[in-house]
């Protein structure tokens, strides 16, 4: 916005970030995912809004029931690159 300057485009920027977070659905509660729909709404989401590319992996269990959502280092997804890399365990036990 060529109106607006400085502070007040950080204070702008800072608003709409926390409209973002403040939709999204609460953490606490078990969320399950059934199939693609239910990820793809999941996902919809966590990264509406976003001005880059994010690469997130998640993580369920045999209940299908989320046990990490996880943001991976960026890939460059032209390049194949072994599942080792993609899929490092997520929890250290």
């Amino acid at each position: 916005m060529p109106f607006l300057k400085g502070a007040k485009v950080s204070q702008l920027a800072a608003a709409m970030e926390i409209a973002r977070r403040v939709s999204l659905p609460d953490g606490r509660k078990a969320i399950q995912i059934k199939g693609t729909k239910e990820a793809v709404e999941y996902l919809r989401n966590r990264l509406r809004g976003l001005a880059e590319e994010h690469f997130r992996v998640l993580y369920l269990n045999r209940r299908n029931r989320l046990l990490e959502d996880a943001l991976r280092p960026f890939i460059i997804l032209d390049v194949i690159i072994a599942p080792q890399k993609i899929f490092y365990p997520p929890f250290v036990i």
